[in-house]
């Protein structure tokens, strides 16, 4: 019987040490997590505003086609660059505004225009205190696009009176927008990225896995009803193309996919990423299986679809419906397979465009 006992004990010892030597919701996940996705899209944003800036710049001395295109090229990267750290922009970040500061796609042109024609100096301190529908990214969009008119836009800054003007707006704009991503980066990696790597209360505001599983829930749910349902006119009566992200140079689904993908990278690349934790827990593995073929079956409804989301609603191609319903099944997989077997708490997703 004394041996049967103390059988029994070394067992449940190492079931036991073996349980906690494989669990990966610690620390060094987070930190490796950050480190690893994080710090270095942060890095990029500022460098790709940068570049944004540049291209301006170059314009500025030498206003041509070619300079123009080129600075249109930048402002997608950086775009595309931004809507991957959406994913990352976590409560505390959120309420230092500079993720809207950055890029608030809902804004106002004839502002814009009573703007540039203010007698002032333009530079990055004076959109300090402005509204967000006077600068940012989607401002930056307006200004190289117009209203999906290139050579307008073009126009406007090479032969029009207040030319210059506009050009100076331009790029105060794009410095402001640097401005801004240095001031994200500094504020993530200097003063929330200790807090967020040991924040492990119960309580969901203060969870580091609660967090983010809940930001990716919230990106997801946008992207599905703000940003394709509601102008496809699937989350409402009527279709609306203007209620898309980015319009006017019809990269709207560019963007959405840069997000999605940023997503995947999270849940499914290497071993800093959160199917490590589900995978732990459930032995057959099938959440992630599920959610790996969600993923692919989105990403082939967009590339299916090749087109615009601007000219596919104009046009109410049936090819949209796909990607709305690929990422509503990503948003389910989310919000239930992995909160619950992860036990944390599902948040309210702000998805009402405002």
């Amino acid at each position: 019987m004394k041996k049967i006992f103390v059988l029994i004990f070394v067992i449940s010892s190492f079931v036991s040490c073996s349980s906690d030597s494989v669990s990966s919701d610690n620390q060094q996940f987070y930190e490796s997590f950050v480190d690893n996705n994080i710090t270095p899209l942060l890095n990029q944003l500022e460098i790709d505003c940068e570049n944004q800036r540049d291209a301006i710049l170059a314009f500025k001395e030498n206003p041509t086609q070619s300079n123009f295109n080129v600075i249109q090229e930048k402002w997608l990267s950086t775009a595309l660059t931004f809507s991957k750290t959406t994913l990352y922009n976590y409560p505390k970040v959120a309420s230092k505004y500079f993720n809207i500061n950055i890029y608030n796609y809902i804004i106002s042109p004839s502002k814009i225009e009573s703007e540039i024609t203010i007698n002032t100096t333009f530079t990055s301190s004076y959109f300090n205190n402005k509204t967000q529908t006077i600068k940012g990214l989607g401002s930056i969009e307006y200004l190289l696009y117009n209203n999906n008119n290139e050579q307008e836009a073009l126009n406007l800054l090479t032969q029009e009176n207040n030319a210059s003007k506009r050009i100076d707006y331009l790029l105060a704009l794009s410095e402001y927008t640097l401005a801004q991503a240095t001031s994200l980066k500094n504020f993530w990696l200097n003063e929330y990225k200790q807090d967020f790597i040991t924040a492990n209360s119960k309580a969901c505001s203060d969870n580091r896995k609660c967090i983010a599983i809940n930001q990716i829930i919230n990106v997801l749910d946008v992207a599905r009803v703000t940003k394709i349902g509601k102008p496809a006119g699937i989350d409402g009566v009527h279709t609306n193309v203007e209620l898309l992200e980015a319009y006017k140079s019809k990269s709207s689904l560019l963007l959405i996919k840069a997000s999605l993908e940023e997503a995947k990278k999270i849940y499914l690349a290497g071993t800093q990423s959160f199917h490590t934790l589900v995978d732990e827990i459930d032995d057959s593995k099938k959440i992630t299986a599920s959610i790996n073929g969600n993923f692919s079956t989105t990403f082939k409804a967009i590339d299916d679809f090749n087109n615009t989301l601007y000219d596919g609603i104009v046009s109410n191609s049936d090819g949209i419906h796909p990607i709305y319903n690929g990422i509503k099944s990503l948003v389910t997989s989310f919000s239930v397979d992995v909160t619950s077997i992860l036990s944390i708490a599902t948040l309210p997703t702000d998805n009402d465009g405002d």
